[in-house]
């Protein structure tokens, strides 16, 4: 799995680091005093093997070099994985509101339909049927936001339940510090980061947490437009009808009068 795979490569970093570390010790036993000075050369990409003429300290910098490059591999693999841990935290947690919006997909179809049989209808009573399934149509798809809503915020519960507490086993190997500033950015509902130093549990919780937490204010702002549009629609809508009634009506008063004055 992902996760046994981050550990794998955190292992294999940490042990590649530390035999790193165990060169430069021996580097120093061996008359090589400046070896962490070489050493970070290493790290930051400026060393030149081309200059160095002493074989002993030639020896050490490619030996050093070999485990620094294959521990930074292993980073390298971390942070790969840990964005693949996100992506599939993005997948699930956009779910909710994927589903909804297939099913608006086909309520958006038959608006489109009924729109265009209203611009055609004559006779008030069908037009004012017309209405009332758009506005139906509407209060269907302020509720599979709603639902998806619904759905989306139990799930960032759940997600943020697993990091929301420094007893957590996800916090295992971090100081209290690090735990408390972890536990202050779910608390106050902000994005937290996730440091390829952390246990692959404890990725995996964040990243399900970030991914949760930007669902859940995405279905909760359709939901709360879907709403204003629902409202609109049906005060709208609920409008047309009476103007509609009152138009066929007026129209009659005119026919009955003009029939009046034809007779007197």
């Amino acid at each position: 799995s992902t996760k046994s795979e981050i550990n794998n490569n955190q292992a294999a970093s940490k042990k590649y680091k530390s035999y790193a570390n165990s060169l430069i010790t021996k580097a120093k036993k061996n008359g090589v005093s400046k070896a962490s000075a070489y050493a970070k050369k290493v790290r930051d990409g400026s060393i030149s093997l081309q200059s160095i003429s002493n074989e002993k300290i030639l020896d050490f910098v490619n030996s050093y070099k070999e485990m620094y490059d294959k521990a930074k591999e292993c980073d390298s693999a971390i942070l790969s994985l840990s964005s693949q841990l996100s992506d599939l935290a993005e997948s699930f947690y956009n779910i909710p509101t994927e589903y909804a919006e297939k099913k608006i997909e086909k309520f958006s179809d038959e608006m489109d339909v009924l729109s265009a049989k209203l611009d055609i209808t004559k006779t008030y009573q069908n037009q004012n049927k017309i209405l009332d399934k758009q506005t139906s149509i509407q209060k269907n798809i302020m509720k599979a936001y709603d639902s998806a809503s619904k759905t989306a915020n139990s799930n960032f519960k759940s997600a943020k339940g697993k990091i929301d507490s420094t007893k957590d086993s996800a916090f295992k190997g971090l100081n209290t510090k690090q735990k408390n500033a972890i536990i202050a950015k779910v608390k106050s509902g902000e994005e937290v980061h996730i440091s390829p130093k952390y246990s692959a549990t404890l990725q995996s919780a964040i990243a399900n947490y970030n991914k949760a937490l930007e669902a859940n204010r995405i279905a909760y702002n359709n939901a709360q437009k879907a709403s204003a549009e629902y409202t609109k629609a049906l005060r709208d809508n609920t409008k047309a009808k009476y103007d509609n009634i009152t138009a066929y009506y007026d129209g009659r008063k005119g026919i009955d009068n003009s029939h009046i004055s034809k007779n007197d």
